[in-house]
């Protein structure tokens, strides 16, 4: 079974809707979380047995807040332990990426459900950040501070 034919398989099992690009390796879907819609697609690249699923989130960041909005993913991606945020510096758009390469192996629907899912979840728990960095301009430290409860400079403990 092809990998786009295990995605499909997965689509429609969870009866998502979902299109086709103009090249028949990606397919796109809508996803509504908590925070907000987007727009998902899975690319499948058959001949390096990858499967990538992308969630891009629905705006693009300003010009002026480009480099805030690069330091608040980069402090929400170290310790992501699953697929990672990455941003357009050209345009502004931000996706998250969930990746598997399945040489070897295969993919199978349980796999894919988990790809889903981690974009999912991570997208709709940082969008909220993002959005303060991104439109209220609030400091990336804030926004690491109200997304994961945690302050993102620990104060350094002396080492005996």
């Amino acid at each position: 079974m092809t990998l786009m034919a295990v995605v499909r398989e997965f689509l429609d099992g969870e009866q998502i809707v979902s299109t086709e690009a103009n090249q028949p390796d990606t397919v796109f879907f809508r996803f509504e979380g908590e925070q907000l819609t987007w727009q998902c697609f899975v690319d499948v690249r058959e001949d390096l047995h990858q499967v990538l699923v992308y969630s891009v989130y629905p705006d693009k960041v300003p010009t002026l807040r480009r480099l805030n909005a690069a330091e608040y993913l980069t402090r929400i991606n170290y310790g992501l332990p699953v697929g990672n945020f990455e941003m357009d510096l050209t345009d502004g758009e931000v996706r998250f990426k969930a990746s598997l390469d399945c040489s070897g192996d295969r993919l199978s629907v349980a796999l894919m459900r988990q790809l889903i899912r981690a974009s999912a979840t991570l997208t709709d728990r940082f969008a909220e950040g993002l959005r303060l960095v991104a439109e209220q301009a609030v400091s990336p430290i804030e926004a690491v501070r109200i997304t994961e409860g945690r302050d993102p400079h620990p104060q350094a403990v002396d080492q005996p």
